[in-house]
């Protein structure tokens, strides 16, 4: 009898043995596991990156989101666009809401700049990475956030060139000739100043006699058609009887606006020229008036979706694996016309 207790005792003995052994190697592999998917950058739990925009309906935004969705699946994490419907108060709500819903990385690009250092504060408080798109916000302490974006007084000066070189060619500026500069503006959004000033810059230098009265900036404010053509409207009857009219935009939304005030007051296309930017849905539908309408427009090519790609990835690999996320990235193009529509609207619609 006490022959079976003692085997019986061994038994047990080496059961829980083996049983304790069994639990410290599982253990301990999941202890490596941990720390090789921490050392190795693998993501160790769903991750989640949020959009906040000021208007994710408006055509540019749509394709930037596009491209945050296109990363999104690539990287296998979640995404979620907020639309803030240029609201200040959406905005905010929004930056609560990614708190709450404790992301991982917020992208940004606000119904204000003025909130910069609002929603630089509560994001860092909160711990959450995060970086602009498209609109420069400055935080807290009035340092720039870090942003993803375009050259945009570059782009400005690239057109401007452009439309110069055009104009002397069709004899905009010749002796008698009464012709005026609209340059259509943004003029709260940094970004879109730096485009307007960009456009000046090379007016001023490049057209023969030019002077400062012959420019006329307009404010178009959010960038909306409906607020556009109310403001390019009221500068083209303020400035009457003119020959010529050059009229540079910092957005495709005021191009579309220009070209259909100009239909309304029957103005001859072959003395106007008008330029965009973004070379969206609003420049495809110009480009399809066709005739003199279609030869009198530009607008800078840009790849929004690409924008949206990066700035998504800048989140995940600074989440992930720790890389800072650079402070500036600015992404180029190049100037669309009838003769190069084709390479940004392929078999005549926006590539996607």
């Amino acid at each position: 009898m006490k022959k079976v207790h003692k085997l019986i005792a061994l038994t047990l003995a080496v059961a829980m043995a083996t049983s304790l052994f069994a639990t410290g190697c599982n253990q301990s592999t999941k202890s490596a596991e941990s720390n090789l998917s921490t050392a190795s950058g693998t993501q160790k739990k769903d991750l989640k990156f949020i959009y906040i925009c000021k208007k994710l309906t408006d055509d540019w935004f749509k394709e930037e989101e596009a491209g945050m969705k296109k990363a999104a699946a690539a990287l296998g994490v979640s995404y979620a666009g907020i639309d803030a419907d240029y609201k200040d108060e959406r905005t905010m709500q929004a930056i609560d809401s990614a708190i709450a819903q404790k992301a991982d990385g917020v992208a940004i690009c606000a119904s204000n700049q003025g909130l910069g250092s609002a929603i630089a504060k509560k994001l860092k408080e909160a711990g959450i990475p995060y970086l602009t798109v498209d609109d420069v916000l400055l935080d807290e302490a009035g340092n720039p956030v870090p942003y993803v974006g375009v050259p945009t007084k570059t782009a400005g000066e690239e057109t401007a060139t452009v439309l110069v070189k055009t104009a002397k060619e069709r004899k905009f500026f010749e002796a008698g000739s009464k012709y005026k500069i609209m340059i259509a503006e943004m003029a709260q959004i940094t970004t879109c100043h730096e485009m307007a000033l960009g456009y000046k810059e090379v007016f001023m230098k490049e057209i023969p006699g030019v002077k400062e009265s012959d420019i006329v900036m307009v404010d178009v404010k959010d960038g909306s058609f409906d607020s556009s053509i109310a403001s390019v409207t009221a500068a083209f009857n303020a400035n009457s009887g003119m020959d010529h009219w050059i009229i540079a935009c910092v957005d495709d939304y005021p191009a579309y606006a220009a070209v259909k005030m100009l239909t309304e007051n029957k103005f001859d296309f072959k003395n106007a020229l008008v330029s965009g930017f973004g070379a969206y849905q609003q420049s495809l539908d110009i480009f399809n008036m066709g005739g003199d309408i279609k030869n009198c427009y530009f607008s800078m090519g840009l790849d929004p979706v690409s924008e949206g790609e990066k700035a998504l990835k800048f989140l995940y690999e600074h989440v992930v694996n720790g890389t800072a996320i650079p402070m500036e990235t600015r992404l180029g193009g190049k100037i669309i016309s009838a003769g190069n529509m084709e390479d940004q609207f392929p078999g005549g619609k926006v590539a996607k």
